[in-house]
């Protein structure tokens, strides 16, 4: 496809699209607590990922990591936490709601207080959206770099609705939903994009896989992002796990459960026990790096290469030693985590609407894409092999 007829695709479609600023971050990983398709491309943020959005009028423009993991948008004007703090006193247009809230994070918690604004999102202002403007928090780690705070995709908690509902209830969309791919893209030179009310069907290969989402045990009442993680095959071994496994474009690392994860550090050469580089298991991509294990979703397969699992945040590490990006699922409440890392594998759908779940292996060198518009349902998904409906 001639650029010039790409170009008129996204105009067609109403395709918003626009690059970030890549930067790295070392955050804590989080608890698990139309016929317009607007885009936004993504930018990796050593294993996170953030999208700019415009708050107030006239608009100041504020770098929000990407949360799958929960629903809430927040913004923080504390600057021992943030390099890019928001301005509070100088955004006119807020409005206090007089109510507050609080998030715990495996690390740490946020209290913020309720406020309404506008926000401009991939060209689209919206009124009146809620957020949370967080004043004071405990034991969190910076958001280094120029990243402001938090936006939330998840199901809408309480009375405040997620970005994308806002965006279907002012008709930019049709649907509640939304797909990620955390593919770098050579065209665009971004680590990725997110469309809301549409998919790429160029971002994946193989089948599109649906699944009925599954909520979190332990999270009683909330509704998660979720689908069953059955088994997971690796040295002609296989492992079953047979619990929903949260998908947290949030959390830098995975988490799985004790026996699983012992068996990974094994199969990929890592000393659980060695923690001497900042605490953390270090991976030696030059001897396993190139070594794949496979995650099975009721009979969807998914390969993730070892080097996938390295990451690159501490200078103790060498060129080829990096740090392990797997952990147990102790850590995590005992739930097993989908965290970025494994995320950038797969190509995943959202429909909140319909409860539903898509994933495939991720396309690394996709083509020209090839973009649809989420209106009933997931287009060209069909339920995974050991889904029965």
């Amino acid at each position: 496809m001639m650029e010039n007829e790409s170009k008129k695709q996204y105009d067609h479609q109403c395709i918003i699209s626009y690059e970030l600023t890549r930067s790295l971050v070392f955050q804590n990983d989080l608890a698990i607590p139309k016929n317009s398709l607007p885009q936004a491309e993504l930018f990796d943020r050593a294993y996170f990922y953030s999208i700019t959005v415009g708050i107030g009028l006239p608009k100041r423009d504020y770098k929000l990591l990407l949360d799958t993991g929960s629903s809430d948008i927040w913004i923080t004007n504390d600057t021992t936490i943030s390099n890019a703090p928001y301005d509070y006193h100088g955004d006119l247009t807020r409005k206090l709601t007089g109510e507050t809230g609080l998030l715990r994070y495996m690390m740490g918690l946020v209290n913020f207080a309720y406020a309404t604004n506008f926000f401009e999102f991939a060209g689209k202002t919206l009124r009146d959206v809620p957020y949370g403007i967080a004043f004071k928090t405990k034991d969190m780690a910076p958001l280094q770099g120029d990243t402001s705070g938090y936006l939330g995709l998840g199901y809408s908690s309480s009375n405040r609705k997620n970005l994308p509902q806002y965006l279907k209830d002012e008709g930019y969309i049709k649907r509640n939903s939304y797909s990620i791919s955390f593919v770098f893209s050579k065209e665009t030179k971004s680590d990725g994009g997110i469309i809301f009310g549409g998919i790429d069907h160029s971002k994946y290969t193989g089948e599109l896989y649906k699944f009925p989402r599954l909520n979190i045990a332990t999270l009683k009442k909330k509704k998660s992002l979720a689908i069953k993680l059955s088994e997971i095959y690796m040295d002609g071994k296989t492992f079953k796990i047979n619990k929903p496994a949260a998908f947290d474009t949030g959390a830098t690392m995975s988490y799985f459960p004790r026996k699983a994860y012992l068996a990974v550090c094994e199969y990929f050469g890592v000393d659980y026990k060695d923690t001497r580089a900042s605490g953390y298991p270090l991976i030696d991509i030059e001897k396993t790096g190139d070594k794949i294990i496979k995650l099975d979703f009721a009979g969807a397969i998914i390969a993730v290469q070892g080097k996938d699992f390295a990451l690159d945040y501490f200078p103790e590490a060498s060129s080829n030693l990096k740090v392990f990006g797997i952990a147990n699922s102790d850590n995590s409440f005992n739930v097993p985590i989908i965290g970025a890392n494994i995320l950038k594998s797969m190509y995943v759908v959202y429909d909140l609407d319909g409860e539903e779940i898509a994933i495939a292996q991720a396309n690394v060198l996709p083509g020209p894409s090839k973009i649809e518009p989420i209106v009933d349902s997931i287009p060209q998904a069909k339920y995974a092999p050991h889904i029965y409906k």
